[in-house]
């Protein structure tokens, strides 16, 4: 261990053989659908690490598994065939660097970095003993330093790139003999920041050895067959390029993804991961571009299966299904990175690398502050399909037996009959109620009885024959679809900006720039939505159909015009976007008042949401119902220099209809204490969740929640003299009290 704390050291045999106590696993990192199995910390390969960078996996003929794990001065050999109990076997010291990357080829690994040692081959034939040994340090023709390096399992090449010789191009070495590769040549045009190389064993392009060079401008795909005589086929180019810095194929080489590593921070809202059609080799094309809503910084994806995964520094390993490579969406993440959880920020910490090609399912992601994750995505990676003939419900009837059909299709798993299950919160917490067959993998839902006027969360599963539980909906950025119940409901409002319907747009003094306006959004964003919320083409954004206009100065307010919702207990909705690139003290403020814009109280304040976004809230939680009920927008860049952009579409006004059940309030009664503390009590035969309201003096609603003794109570402060308090939902059901 001593040698490894010398900066500037040469490889070492380090046979460490030590079980590694995985990290506490009580540390709260947010996931969905990936599991931890393991963390070896950063400080547990040794004090004298200061970052984590690259990682590569390997597979002994044994069939036990090993994690190469790259630090700042070394590569770090570990095994995780036990995943729940990772062993540090080795370590091989290199010259202490922030970059470094690994491959394996057969028994042999193949390290590099950007401060020296050239090509590092190490011996992994004896790693079942607990020994790994460095063979040699390549260092033909001056090699030195590299980036990084890629490998040809095929052919049998490796490809340093970003190295001090050859203009930073594509070295080719062969390991035809694997413990002393040669030098075969290499491709000098472009510097190269990380490639793949494949050989093409059918098809048109059978028998040639290509590789997809990402050059920071741009992709450049060469042929690489002839060693002498490397051949550049195309050069592919992308709007909003910033850096491109790595990509992988899909598995049929149909794709080749790529993430821009600059983009996020100059311009780019969220993480963007760009799609290539690479079939005619000669002729690349732009097929798609896919973002997951989240902003952070991408850096290295790899495709294994109908899987990407990405490792997007801050917000950790993503991934994402690419069955239709032109259509990816996100099945499921793990966020290494738990300093910034609620709203990850750009920038280059985090998630360095993955590496999800092991037999046994097993991923591991290498962070640069938190070490080596041995993680467990078999849950994302068994996907069901779930479709509704009927469509999923908005409302659901408060006597119970709304019925929703659910037909459940294989997709990466094969469904188990008669699995299936609703779950359903009401406000009391999740109840899951089996689901009734109908045949194989058909079901019917029945909602159970609730109270009117309840928020209503549900979702639905069915095991996979490999026991795994899967959700729908199964997206990451939902647990649970939304409806409320009701006895009669009924549409009131129902605005999708298409036309003016009255409202108004309002400035403060410090107002500059990027108005409220109700545009077509540009297709092209600088944080404004590409597209409005509903498809009806127009929603209000700010800037309007301007792509270079945002929100400047103070505020612009979008108000709605007075909304008669007197003698109803409604709920309201809309969908919000709201982009702020500094993630600072900026938000979407969401107001709503009952006296026509006398007073006005706050339902919600947004900062950085990630693409659009429903929120719905009943009325009567924030003001009494009345005929002067308006809304408000507010959003203002307080921060010069930052972009801010916000937008709103498909308004609407929902009367559930509620009867509400007041023969069963029991007993409803207020009180004053001699600090002017009003309490108003309910006693009920209501259900655990059930909610009512409550009013003082004809104003300031409170909710009153119905605990399992069907009980629930609420307070105002400050009051003085006689106040008279009553339940919205039981006009005339009235209680005084007297305030010294």
């Amino acid at each position: 261990m001593d040698d490894l704390s010398r900066r500037g050291c040469r490889g070492v045999v380090v046979a460490l053989g030590f079980c590694v106590a995985p990290a506490s696993l009580a540390q709260e990192f947010r996931s969905d659908k990936v599991e931890l199995f393991a963390r070896v910390s950063l400080a547990q390969f040794g004090s004298q690490h200061e970052n984590g960078n690259g990682c590569w996996g390997y597979v002994a003929p044994s069939g036990r598994e090993y994690a190469l794990m790259g630090v700042s001065g070394a590569i770090a050999v570990v095994e995780i065939t036990n995943p729940t109990a990772p062993v540090i076997v080795g370590q091989i010291a290199h010259y202490d660097s922030l970059w470094a990357d690994v491959k394996v080829y057969r028994s042999y690994a193949y390290a590099v970095n950007e401060s020296g040692n050239g090509v590092q081959v190490i011996d992994l034939t004896r790693v079942d003993d607990g020994v790994v040994s460095l063979v040699r340090e390549v260092r033909s023709n001056g090699l030195w330093t590299s980036h990084n390096i890629a490998l040809d399992p095929v052919s049998g090449f490796a490809y340093p790139v970003g190295s001090n010789i050859a203009n930073g191009g594509l070295i080719m070495l062969n390991l035809s003999n694997p413990s002393n590769p040669q030098w075969a040549g290499a491709w000098t045009d472009n510097y190269v920041h990380d490639a793949q190389v494949v050989t093409y064993e059918s098809g048109r392009y059978a028998g040639r050895q290509v590789a997809f060079c990402c050059i920071g401008g741009g992709l450049k795909i060469v042929d690489v067959t002839d060693k002498a005589r490397p051949i550049t086929l195309s050069h592919f180019t992308y709007p909003n390029q910033r850096y491109t810095h790595q990509g992988w194929l899909t598995e049929d080489r149909t794709h080749f993804l790529i993430d821009d590593e600059l983009d996020e921070l100059r311009g780019q809202p969220f993480t963007r991961t760009i799609i290539v059609n690479v079939e005619d080799l000669a002729n690349p094309r732009l097929a798609a571009e896919y973002t997951n809503g989240v902003r952070a910084t991408d850096h290295n994806l790899y495709i294994h299966g109908l899987f990407a995964y990405e490792a997007n520094y801050k917000s950790g390993l993503r991934v994402l299904d690419v069955s239709d490579p032109t259509a990816p969406f996100e099945v499921g993440f793990f966020d290494t990175f738990p300093d910034e959880d609620a709203s990850p920020e750009l920038g280059f910490n985090g998630a360095w690398s993955t590496f999800p090609f092991f037999p046994s399912g097993t991923v591991i992601v290498s962070d640069m502050q938190y070490g080596l994750f041995v993680l467990d995505a078999r849950q994302a990676r068994s996907g069901l399909n779930f479709s509704y003939p009927q469509g999923r419900p908005d409302a659901v009837s408060t006597a119970g037996g709304t019925v929703v059909r659910v037909e459940v299709a294989a997709r990466h798993a094969e469904p188990e009959p008669a699995t299936g299950k609703l779950h359903v919160d009401y406000g009391a917490g999740v109840q899951t109620v089996a689901m009734t067959p109908v045949s194989e993998h058909v079901y019917d839902a029945h909602f159970p009885a609730t109270t009117c006027g309840q928020f209503v969360r549900y979702a639905f599963s069915v095991e996979s024959t490999d026991g795994i539980e899967v959700q729908d909906p199964f997206s990451t950025s939902a647990s649970f679809y939304e409806a409320f119940a009701g006895d009669a409901p009924t549409l009131l409002i129902a605005d999708d900006f298409e036309t003016d319907a009255g409202w108004t747009v309002t400035h403060d003094k410090d107002w500059t720039d990027g108005a409220w306006a109700r545009a077509t959004p540009p297709t092209s964003d600088r944080g404004n939505p590409s597209a409005d919320f509903d498809g009806s083409g127009r929603c209000f954004l700010t800037g309007g159909s301007d792509v270079q206009r945002d929100v400047d100065g103070g505020a612009t307010v979008l108000t709605s015009p007075k909304l008669d919702l007197a003698a109803t207990l409604p709920v309201v909705r809309y969908a919000r976007w709201f982009y702020n690139d500094d993630d600072d003290e900026d938000r979407l403020i969401v107001e709503v008042s009952g006296d026509d814009g006398e007073t006005w109280v706050e339902v919600e304040s947004t900062r950085q949401a990630g693409g659009w976004r429903t929120h719905q809230f009943r009325l009567a939680d924030y003001v009494v119902p009345s005929a002067e009920v308006r809304m408000r927008f507010t959003v203002a860049d307080r921060s010069p220099g930052s972009t801010t952009e916000a937008a709103v579409d498909a308004f609407q006004v929902l009367d559930p209809g509620c009867d509400f059940p007041c023969d069963v309030v029991l007993r409803f009664a207020a009180s004053c204490s001699s600090r002017g503390k009003v309490k108003a009590t309910v006693k009920s035969g209501l259900p655990a969740g059930a909610v009512m309201h409550a009013t003082i003096d004809g104003s300031e609603p409170r909710l009153v929640t119905i605990n399992a003794r069907g009980k629930g109570k609420t307070a105002w402060n400050g009051r003085f003299g006689s106040v008279q308090v009553c339940l919205l939902e039981c006009p005339g059901l009235c209680d005084t009290a007297e305030c010294p």
